[in-house]
């Protein structure tokens, strides 16, 4: 993800229709002001920026009724003559029935962790167990096990944990404003009221559609190289082998016996037996596990809807199949997202882009596609011989039988051959030697042009 930016200066456009744009942007608070006017995403939430003390008002005693919580802001690094470390602060704030909030206590210290951890047991002892605790729970693991040591000490009060979310103080995440995104949705989901997932608004993982379809086909797979040690067995029948199998002596002659037997077959390709025993070798057959695992396989293709000569590498199936239909659907697939959900979704930043180089929109700029179906060289001369046969009919095949004057029609040519790319270096040459339009007429066509029609 590229971060571009901007400010409001930027955006003549925007200034020129709304002039009070300014004003609505200066009465926001510092921070989101500083955010969206002036660009400075990195800034933080700090003193004096959320507000100030001298808009609270101090009373001499604690209303009544109030439901009591300490909030935590932690550090862990005590304070030397070579340091500046953050503080370890604790609130204590009350929300009052009439949905006034009170702040009735503050702690703050810079110590160690184990200085942290008892400041924090002493003073939840100190505020009682109707105080619940707040707790700041840092990105990562080390975040994760510092809550639950904590929870574990504080046994016996309430306990809250809540994910930091904006910027960490190591600049491990920041926030960035939607504006600043190209947002992509997932799959559509059910009911918003049977939707129960976190996010929700994202809409479901577009490879959901085939998590199960792989699944079945990486078993499948995983089944029939499992039956590849069992492609050949080997059965010898013993006379009473399961009446003497419960004699330990007997287990063990037939384990020595067999062991030697199976080495000189291994040698020299001999299996000795007694007369009365049989030898029989089974094997499996595998002819029908291709097909089997090529269905999965083609259920996979499905969910994923891409061509199973793409997806898989396979050859197309069936008398002279090529496979080009099954492609060209799946580009023009391809071609209507970008076109309805891509480009709508750039469509924001690019205009940032493009005025925030230029400082201005410059209406002959555009963008494209670049095209998913290459042509063959064969199919772009048949391109070309459609289109020069079709000027042709245009202009005719005599003076006065012009539908559309030679001169439009080479023009329309020289723009559509230089864009296709038809004729490279066709630009170069125009630029020298003029287009049909702007090259004046010699007196034999001139004369031509005068003579009326043959009849």
């Amino acid at each position: 993800m590229t971060f571009v930016p901007a400010k409001l200066s930027d955006n003549r456009a925007l200034m020129a229709a709304d002039p009070s744009y300014l004003a609505s942007l200066m009465a926001l608070p510092t921070v989101e002001r500083e955010r969206l006017l002036g660009g400075n995403w990195k800034i933080r939430r700090a003193a004096r920026l959320l507000f100030r003390r001298g808009w609270c008002e101090i009373v001499d005693a604690i209303p009544a009724g109030a439901r009591w919580m300490r909030g935590w802001d932690l550090g862990a690094t005590p304070k030397t003559e070579s340091n500046d470390p953050d503080w370890t602060a604790g609130i204590k704030i009350g929300k009052l029935p009439d949905s006034r909030y009170i702040v009735a206590h503050h702690c703050r210290d810079r110590l160690s962790p184990s200085g942290v951890e008892r400041l924090i047991k002493n003073t939840a002892e100190s505020d009682g167990k109707d105080v619940q605790i707040s707790l700041r729970q840092d990105p990562g693991q080390a975040g994760k096990s510092q809550v639950t040591n904590l929870t574990k000490m504080l046994a016996g009060f309430t306990v809250r944990a809540t994910p930091e979310s904006g910027d960490s103080a190591d600049g491990a995440q920041v926030e960035i404003h939607p504006s600043r995104l190209v947002i992509f949705n997932g799959s559509q989901q059910p009911d918003e009221d049977i939707v129960t997932t976190a996010y929700a608004g994202w809409g479901d993982s577009v490879l959901l559609s085939v998590v199960d379809a792989i699944k079945q086909a990486d078993g499948t797979a995983a089944n029939i190289a499992s039956l590849v040690f069992e492609a050949k067995v080997n059965v010898i029948r013993i006379p009473d082998f399961m009446q003497n199998l419960g004699n330990a002596e007997y287990r063990a002659k037939i384990l020595e016996r067999y062991t030697l037997a199976a080495t000189a077959k291994g040698i020299n390709g001999d299996l000795l037996l007694d007369k009365e025993e049989e030898y029989e070798q089974k094997t499996a057959s595998f002819a029908t596990l291709p097909e089997v695992l090529m269905s999965f396989l083609q259920i996979v293709s499905g969910a994923a809807d891409i061509p199973a000569t793409r997806l898989l590498g396979q050859s197309p199936a069936g008398m002279n199949a090529t496979g080009e239909s099954d492609l060209r659907n799946y580009y023009d697939r391809l071609q209507a997202m970008q076109t309805v959900e891509m480009t709508p979704a750039m469509a924001r930043l690019d205009e940032c882009i493009i005025r925030s180089a230029l400082g201005s929109r410059d209406p002959d700029i555009y963008c494209d596609w670049a095209p998913l179906w290459g042509m063959s060289e064969k199919e772009k001369a048949d391109v070309f011989k459609t289109k020069a046969d079709a000027a042709r009919q245009l202009v005719g095949s005599g003076t006065g039988q012009e539908i559309i004057t030679r001169e439009a029609v080479s023009d329309a040519l020289v723009n559509t051959f230089i864009e296709d790319g038809s004729l490279p270096g066709l630009d170069a040459a125009i630029e020298e030697y003029g287009k049909l339009s702007e090259q004046e007429p010699d007196e034999s066509e001139e004369r031509a042009a005068s003579m009326p029609p043959s009849v």
